[in-house]
């Protein structure tokens, strides 16, 4: 493919699977700056040949509609990465970003560090999967900062597969509990073991906002079902947690932990906030059972594949 032709009228552009030289690069990059209707740009598994990431970005920096950028697995390397985030860091009300399965360092973070502190439109960041070394925790310090800002509004963040390490919970830690506006964080793929899963239960009751919770293909083991589960008793917003299936599955002791996890999962998701805030106008002993039985939709539902013994 040697041209493109963008129409002005185009609302969402998909441009997987190319492979983009430096001149179609400069070209679409000119071409996208100057369209007023395009709001979702997918180049999910593309190649930008050698400055193709750059001269792409000179003309993406003037585009002021964008609200979804897809980025993944486009084999990004970090000088590159932060030369596209930092164009969509202009005029553009973008919403949600993905730059999973590339190979971002400090520079990328750096870039998406300024990004979330400064744009406000910003809600979902995907960047899991990236090539993240043995200096991950300085390259990472920037983004945790950055999410402890009281400016940010991102609501969904991924950094599965990255190599985050019990040594990183403190630090995740901090941030949800100053910015209550994350509700779903995904740490699926990494190495939290049941020290940082300790570490995560101790301070569970001083995260407010935080509604989903994916922690599935870490190093943590059955111990750490039963520290989850007296932690849940007193936070009131997680209903979701992904976890192995296994770990509530070898013995009596761990189904147990399972089944308090899922109860206090579900009563969170039946509004048990709201609930505990009224709760002069329904009787304390009441509204456990009541929750306990409220339908909870199966597909949201922890507990289902718990088997009953």
């Amino acid at each position: 493919m040697d041209h493109i032709v963008i129409g002005d009228q185009l609302v969402e552009l998909n441009l997987m699977f190319i492979s983009f030289s430096e001149g179609l690069a400069a070209l679409l990059g000119r071409q996208i700056g100057n369209r007023r209707k395009l709001k979702c740009l997918d180049f999910s598994e593309s190649r930008f040949l050698q400055d193709g990431p750059w001269l792409f970005a000179q003309g993406l920096a003037l585009n002021c509609t964008l609200e979804t950028v897809n980025f993944a697995d486009c084999n990004l390397m970090d000088e590159s990465l932060a030369h596209l985030v930092n164009a969509l860091h202009h005029k553009q009300p973008l919403a949600n970003l993905d730059i999973s399965f590339n190979k971002c360092r400090s520079r990328g973070v750096a870039a998406l560090a300024n990004m979330i502190t400064h744009k406000e439109s910003l809600r979902e960041l995907s960047m899991g999967f990236q090539a993240f070394g043995e200096s991950k925790q300085i390259e990472l310090q920037p983004l945790f900062i950055a999410l402890s800002n009281s400016n940010s509004k991102l609501v969904r963040l991924e950094i599965g597969g990255n190599s985050i390490c019990d040594d990183d919970v403190p630090y995740l830690m901090d941030m949800l509990c100053i910015n209550s506006s994350v509700s779903s964080l995904d740490l699926s793929g990494n190495r939290i073991s049941d020290a940082g899963i300790q570490v995560l239960s101790a301070r569970l009751n001083d995260v407010k906002g935080l509604r989903h919770l994916a922690l599935e293909e870490n190093n943590i083991q059955s111990p750490s079902l039963e520290a989850m589960a007296r932690a849940l008793k007193s936070n009131l917003s997680l209903s979701d947690v992904e976890l192995d299936e296994s770990l509530g599955s070898s013995d009596g002791v761990n189904q147990e932990s399972w089944r308090k996890l899922a109860y206090f999962l579900d009563l969170n998701w039946g509004g048990r906030r709201l609930i505990n805030e009224e709760r002069d106008a329904l009787p304390g002993s009441l509204w456990p059972l009541i929750l306990a039985r409220a339908s909870r939709p199966q597909d949201f539902n922890f507990a289902r594949d718990v088997k009953q013994q």
